[in-house]
């Protein structure tokens, strides 16, 4: 009798200790699961407490997501989502395509700087403001449409954007940084907006594939280097009479390394550079 109760004891024991096992071992693996998939946010209050910014977690959390395709959510406990924060997704490889809600306003310096396997990101026209270095070095960024809401782009926002061929800054915007897409090596066609006043010290330098860029009679100086090494640069459409072509200031080495056949088509004429 004493053996049997034994062995039955020794049983119980036996299957309550799978069933945990087993139950810890499920709810181990939900929990990876879940974390290795989600990108976990952190919000902060802005504007008197109004609207929220966003960015990710610096922590452990966000080092196994797996997330490529990412839509950053518009509102956070019944409040606005209105920036992405400084550095927010810096360094995220793990990202390939990003929407942005139209709530946001403000895409902070930093925000999406050196995330490499970016390669479509949807700004909404809501934006008003794309910060220094915000898509800085994404070299598989393809397509790029700015929205005729923003108002300005800070230095350096589309350097390095190695695979961008065409681009077309709106006429909203009225301040454009310096650098802003140096060394966009695939970047064949570039159309300035009227609203535009300065082009920045090599805001197009060493666009090696870039072979036109229309420039409107807004423009009242060309910094330096702002088409340094531009070497297949072969036609410039400038919105304006030569005489206000001949009038814009121009850095002394705005045009260093460009091809000695390029033209200026103006609206009366063409000027030679060489």
């Amino acid at each position: 009798m004493k053996k049997r109760v034994l062995t039955f004891f020794v049983l119980c024991i036996t299957v309550l200790a799978c069933t945990f096992g087993l139950v810890a071992c499920d709810k181990n693996q939900g929990k990876s699961k879940d974390e290795s998939q989600s990108i976990k946010y952190s919000y902060k209050l802005i504007n008197e407490g109004t609207e929220y910014e966003i960015s990710i977690n610096t922590n452990n959390e966000n080092k196994a997501v797996t997330d490529s395709v990412v839509t950053i959510p518009s509102s956070f406990l019944d409040k606005p989502v209105t920036a992405i924060a400084e550095s927010a997704f810096k360094d995220c490889s793990f990202l390939a395509s990003v929407t942005i809600p139209d709530s946001v306003k403000t895409i902070g310096s930093n925000a999406f700087n050196n995330c490499s396997a970016l390669a479509t990101i949807v700004i909404p026209s809501s934006v008003t403001s794309i910060g220094e270095n915000a898509f800085n070095n994404c070299g598989l960024l393809k397509n790029l449409t700015i929205p005729d809401s923003v108002l300005t782009i800070g230095n350096c926002a589309f350097q390095g954007c190695k695979s961008l061929t065409s681009v077309t800054i709106p006429n909203s915007v009225t301040d454009m940084g310096n650098n802003t897409f140096s060394s966009c090596s695939a970047l064949k066609s570039a159309t300035i907006g009227n609203s535009v006043t300065k082009i920045g010290d090599s805001d197009f330098y060493s666009c090696g594939a870039l072979t036109s860029v229309t420039i409107p009679s807004s423009v009242t100086s060309i910094g330096n280097e702002a088409f340094k090494y531009c070497n297949v640069l072969t036609s410039i459409n400038y919105n304006g009479t030569k005489a206000q072509w001949e009038d814009i200031s121009k850095g002394s080495t705005w045009k260093y390394g460009m091809p000695a056949n390029c033209k200026v088509h103006c609206t009366d004429g063409d000027l030679s550079l060489s």
